[in-house]
């Protein structure tokens, strides 16, 4: 009787067992109904350790609670629609799939006004191959704690999205940042701990530090 009491017990544990290591990680992604241009925060649990939409893969990051955070960014110019939000094991295997809708953002449009001169800048060799390499970096550490801080605290002139035109003619850009206005000498700050890769003044761009 002793023994089949504990025959049935490791049986037991391992059923257990199997269900835990096959069962999906919790996820939860807020906000619900996004739309371009919005961010995401995807919550999960181990052994999730990367989400992926599209191209784009971001790392989870452990929080005190024993869960995973972390924030995935959608292009202005997503298109709107239907899309998996993957989570992935350390091999990158799909552990599970949630499924998001994408809403069009209807962004504003801008028209900024250039003179002879302004339309006639180009930008300086090594610019443009500088901002690449910086976008291009992908830390494996957090630096960054919620809530992010706002760099001055003057009022946004220009909104994040917003369609650019030069002179009533469409560009085909969008706004890819935040345009504050702030007084001469005013402190700016980052929005977020981190380490400093480019410190640079571009010829279109201006002072640029990031």
């Amino acid at each position: 009787m002793f023994w089949q009491i504990r025959l049935l017990l490791i049986l037991l544990a391992a059923v257990e067992l199997s269900f835990s290591q096959n069962s999906s990680p919790a996820l939860q992604i807020n906000p619900a109904a996004p739309q371009q241009g919005d961010t995401l925060r995807i919550s999960s649990s181990r052994p999730a350790t990367h989400a992926r939409l599209g191209d784009r893969r971001i790392q989870l990051f452990a929080q005190t609670d024993n869960t995973l955070l972390g924030l995935m960014p959608i292009a202005a110019n997503h298109r709107p629609g239907q899309f998996p939000i993957e989570i992935l094991d350390s091999k990158g295997a799909v552990l599970t799939t949630q499924t998001v809708v994408i809403r069009k953002a209807n962004f504003l449009e801008q028209n900024v006004q250039l003179t002879r001169t302004l339309q006639e800048l180009k930008a300086a060799p090594g610019d443009a191959e500088a901002m690449r390499q910086f976008q291009a970096i992908v830390s494996t550490d957090r630096n960054w704690f919620e809530p992010l801080s706002s760099p001055v605290p003057g009022c946004v002139v220009s909104p994040y999205g917003v369609q650019r035109l030069h002179n009533g003619k469409p560009t085909g850009n969008y706004h890819s940042g935040i345009d504050q206005r702030g007084a001469a000498g005013t402190p700016v700050r980052a929005a977020a701990a981190g380490t400093v890769r480019l410190v640079k003044p571009l010829a279109l761009g201006g002072n640029t530090v990031g």
